[in-house]
């Protein structure tokens, strides 16, 4: 079943997976993506900045787990995510003084090291910069991973594909398995769009331009 956002019969908009059109009440179960027509030339559309992926990914399309992302939108939004992050990691850093917890002017012994360490822990719970960084990584979770499903539409997979990473719950084996898999993600990532629509969409990258007569029809 397609998953459509426009009634193909009478072209009003509707919600992603209706059944059947609330306008013209015709049957919506039943249609299939179109097959892949090698004739058909495609336009490659302008690549979408920083600030335009950021503001898909984290507000247009927050918790929107439907249609498909192109790689610039996904790389793009994971870059700011990247430099907020790293930005409030920095901001954590310049609220700890080190030589409160630490004396290098003499060599401390193996027990005083561990408590200056708990002490250096325990100092997180009152450093703003801590607490900026959690909210932030709870901020970009569900954007984050409707961003990796939309990509994983993009090129004809589903996302459910993620629920693998589950298996990293095995001891020892659940860890190689990540690292193998994640290393897979990667390129999947990293790999170009269907140019013709599928089950989730058309190309948010490609549009169509004009259709080439086949050899046989010239």
């Amino acid at each position: 079943m397609m998953l459509l956002d426009k009634c193909p019969y009478c072209g009003k908009k509707i919600t992603i997976g209706t059944l059947q059109c609330p306008f013209c009440g015709e049957d919506l179960s039943n249609l299939e993506p179109p097959k892949p027509n090698h004739y058909q030339q495609y336009r490659k559309l302008p690549m979408p900045g920083m600030m335009e992926a950021f503001k898909t990914c984290f507000i247009k399309k927050y918790a929107n787990f439907h249609g498909r992302a192109r790689r610039s939108e996904y790389w793009w939004f994971y870059l700011a995510y990247y430099i907020i992050s790293l930005l409030a990691g920095v901001l954590m850093f310049c609220f700890i003084d080190f030589k409160e917890y630490f004396d290098f002017s003499t060599n401390p012994s193996a027990y005083e090291v561990r408590e200056s360490i708990e002490m250096l822990k325990k100092s997180f719970l009152y450093n703003p910069g801590y607490w900026l960084s959690i909210i932030i990584s709870l901020a970009f979770l569900i954007p984050n991973l409707a961003a990796t499903v939309r990509r994983l539409h993009d090129i004809g997979k589903s996302g459910t594909l993620l629920l693998y990473f589950l298996f990293g719950l095995i001891p020892l084996l659940g860890a190689i398995f990540v690292l193998v898999y994640g290393i897979i993600l990667l390129v999947w990532m990293c790999t170009d769009g269907n140019k013709e629509p599928n089950k989730w969409g058309p190309s948010p990258k490609y549009i169509p331009v004009n259709e080439i007569k086949k050899p046989s029809e010239i």
